[in-house]
């Protein structure tokens, strides 16, 4: 960055969001754990991982139709691929609270995925009762 007459050290970018931070501060601001400091990263991975695939062997054991399971499966997944994550990360990269007015549409866009997601399975279960 040499050409705009400004000197960039090795810890700085040009990029206002990409920035990478000096490490005393990356060490300060590192958290000790998720889920108040109780277990590491790696556990809490282990941990929604355990109980996702014990709900969806519950959910698959206690029916008898294979394909009232599969289609839980495709409508959660399904909406959030498609609504929720994008709405979620694109609300994690602006600056800002969580209820800035330019991150409404993201929030927006994220409850619509978890509506997508609440209404799909009421019909699948109620399509499974009746």
């Amino acid at each position: 960055a040499e050409s705009s007459g400004v000197t960039l050290s090795r810890t700085e970018s040009a990029h206002p969001i990409i920035t990478a931070p000096s490490p005393a501060a990356s060490d300060a601001a590192a958290p000790s754990g998720l889920c108040c400091g109780l277990l590491s990263a790696e556990a809490w991975h282990y941990l929604l991982t355990l109980l996702l695939c014990s709900a969806a062997m519950c959910l698959a054991l206690a029916t008898d139709n294979l394909g009232v399971v599969l289609e839980a499966n495709g409508v959660v997944s399904a909406a959030t691929l498609a609504f929720v994550l994008p709405g979620l990360s694109h609300m994690a990269l602006l600056p800002g609270r969580w209820y800035a007015r330019a991150k409404l549409p993201a929030l927006f866009l994220a409850a619509f995925g978890i509506f997508v997601v609440v209404v799909g399975v009421a019909f699948i279960i109620e399509e499974d009762a009746f």
